[in-house]
């Protein structure tokens, strides 16, 4: 059997915590175009990492190799033992001189929060750019927007009762719970109000075994959020939108990886975010004259 060897570029903080704690044994579940996911463990510590190429953005349970992505077949078996990860057809993708990146955001502060509030229109303008033909997406997505901005922080129960419903492979709720989190981590020391919201809806998560109540892939997504961390192209969003003199581009560009991120998670991200800003005025997108077309 012949050995191949990739040294991986960067690896999220939460998957390199998992992998170099211990030794852990799992197999290939999936693959897509640009990796394959793997399952290591099994029971209540059982966690999914994504082995992905260049050319998607990390996360926090991502692993970066180089080059094109090696083709795994599913149920192939794979061995961690705190440096790398040995495959059984030969594969080893060692991580010890990865970068690790804790993909944190950063709050704003009161300046940098006021010149996002005035950049946001380009947030504004690509989510009503993007909408969902299908009008039942675009009434889900008014309705968890309200929730947002009606729930919280006295009723945070309400919203996070949505987290596993919805639709897409990461359900809606999830989606526009995670942007949430993101925009009022955002805000939680230039925002009194941001922080209160933020503290409400942090506690009622961690009432929560969010490995029970969602798929296990958001789960460990929104744990991260919990702890500050998300995917690399939301915390560019954060950074370009506080910006003196953003470039269009560059801001545009981030929004448009966002929007990348599933078939419309990245898309119920945004509007997650948009709602839970402070100030929000992004218009409901579905309670308009055609509203009754709703199939």
């Amino acid at each position: 059997m012949s050995i191949t060897r990739l040294h991986a570029t960067r690896i999220g903080a939460h998957a390199h915590r998992y992998l170099s704690e211990e030794s852990r044994t799992g197999s290939v579940v999936s693959t897509f175009r640009h990796g394959f996911n793997a399952l290591f463990d099994r029971g209540t510590d059982s966690r999914f990492v994504v082995f992905q190429t260049q050319d998607v953005p990390l996360h926090p349970w991502a692993v970066e190799l180089p080059g094109t992505p090696p083709f795994l077949q599913a149920k192939l078996a794979c061995f961690a033992n705190g440096k790398s990860i040995r495959f059984s057809n030969g594969l080893i993708a060692s991580f010890a001189s990865a970068v690790v990146h804790k993909l944190h955001i950063q709050p704003w502060d009161q300046e940098e929060t006021l010149r996002a509030l005035q950049n946001r229109s380009v947030v504004r303008a690509r989510i009503k750019a993007t909408m969902p033909a299908n009008r039942s997406v675009r009434l889900e997505a008014d309705i968890l927007m309200a929730l947002v901005r009606r729930r919280l922080p006295d009723d945070a129960q309400t919203l996070v009762e949505f987290i596993g419903r919805g639709s897409g492979s990461t359900p809606a709720g999830d989606d526009v719970v995670l942007g949430a989190l993101a925009a009022l981590t955002a805000q939680s020391t230039s925002s009194h109000q941001a922080q209160l919201k933020l503290a409400a809806l942090r506690a009622e998560l961690h009432t929560k075994n969010l490995f029970k109540q969602t798929t296990r892939a958001s789960a460990q997504m929104l744990n991260a959020a919990l702890q500050g961390s998300f995917p690399e192209p939301i915390c560019a969003v954060v950074t370009n939108l506080k910006r003196e003199h953003p470039l269009g581009c560059e801001l545009q560009h981030s929004v448009d990886q966002v929007l990348s991120l599933g078939a419309t998670s990245g898309w119920f991200f945004l509007v997650g975010f948009m709602a839970a800003g402070q100030d929000s005025d992004l218009p409901l997108l579905c309670w308009d004259k055609y509203s009754a077309d709703i199939d």
